[in-house]
């Protein structure tokens, strides 16, 4: 939505509902293409993490210590830790939540993301050259004084880092004073490391160190060269971001009717919102009948089932489902 005096606000359809997922005053870093908003001030630097800034939630908003998974789009915790969409910020932010861990008794914060290497097809270049160098930065806060700790490894799965090739084995990267919010610059150079064939990503992992505490994240980046640039998000707005997203997870809580499919079966076919980075491991919660879904691809999916038509009252339907395609 745009007014004649510049302002605008974007929308989006999260969690079941319109939500703002963007706004602000045109200005002359911003252009507008009829489509959508983009920055134009090619000072910025690219952000190769996808949702640096927390935008995107689409698994929930809180969740607990238990098991190694991910919560804010495309970052993941350790079993030890528990997690909340927080609106707790540092000075002017860029963004609208922050992520904050808890750690159970005795444990550290850990928070994860890869950075995708090549696609399922082999037709995405891999990201990172040898012997150049990237700059992560960002927002950190600490409960209590303690070390930031950084590790980037490539990796086959962003939950254990199996098969690692380090890159920076894991050591501190800054100090943070007690509660208070710390923006961190860091540069690393790749050196001659290079991935092995079943690696699928680069790892960065965050970690406290001295006192195991809560902490809180918010507006990394990760760029290439040596000098920081003010956040961005990879997506370029919130719209963005979200499609990017869901390449790698996605969700979709409408009704969708089953209908006649072939002689003496119902069915339907579902397509995801944006192509997945592989085939999807997908959890179907059908009404009125078991799913049985087949031709899952990168695109989306066939529920069908051996059914007479639905009687009055008796309707069958897809009510919701997640696809997962994370690393």
């Amino acid at each position: 939505i745009l007014d004649l005096k510049g302002a605008f606000a974007q929308f989006s359809f999260l969690e079941g509902q319109w939500q703002i997922v963007n706004f602000g005053r045109l200005s002359d870093a911003y252009g507008f293409d009829g489509n959508d908003f983009e920055r134009k001030d090619q000072a910025f630097g690219e952000n190769m993490f996808i949702n640096g800034g927390f935008d995107i939630w689409q698994r929930g908003t809180s969740f607990t210590a238990g098991a190694s998974q991910y919560t804010a789009d495309r970052w993941s915790i350790n079993s030890t830790n528990g997690v909340i969409q927080s609106q707790f910020l540092p000075t002017d932010p860029q963004s609208a939540y922050s992520l904050r861990i808890t750690p159970t008794a005795g444990n550290v914060v850990l928070l994860r993301q890869g950075v995708e290497l090549v696609d399922a097809a082999g037709t995405q270049s891999a990201p990172f050259a040898q012997n150049n160098d990237y700059t992560l930065s960002g927002w950190f806060y600490s409960d209590n004084a303690d070390d930031l700790d950084l590790r980037i490894a490539y990796g086959d799965d962003v939950a254990l880092f199996t098969n690692p090739q380090e890159v920076f084995a894991n050591q501190v990267i800054a100090t943070l004073a007690a509660a208070t919010w710390t923006y961190v610059e860091f540069t690393f150079n790749t050196g001659t490391v290079a991935p092995i064939a079943s690696n699928k990503f680069l790892g960065f992992s965050f970690n406290n160190n001295v006192t195991a505490g809560p902490m809180s994240f918010s507006e990394l980046k990760l760029e290439e060269g040596s000098t920081a640039t003010p956040f961005t998000r990879a997506g370029n707005n919130i719209a963005g971001e979200l499609a990017m997203c869901q390449r790698y997870y996605t969700f979709d809580g409408t009704d969708q009717l089953l209908y006649p499919y072939t002689t003496g079966n119902m069915g339907v076919a579902v397509n995801f919102h944006q192509s997945m980075r592989v085939a999807p491991t997908l959890v179907v919660s059908p009404v009125g009948y078991t799913s049985a879904p087949s031709s899952i691809s990168v695109d989306g999916f066939v529920d069908a089932v051996a059914s007479t038509l639905p009687t009055a009252g008796n309707p069958k339907y897809i009510n919701s489902y997640t696809a997962d395609a994370e690393l």
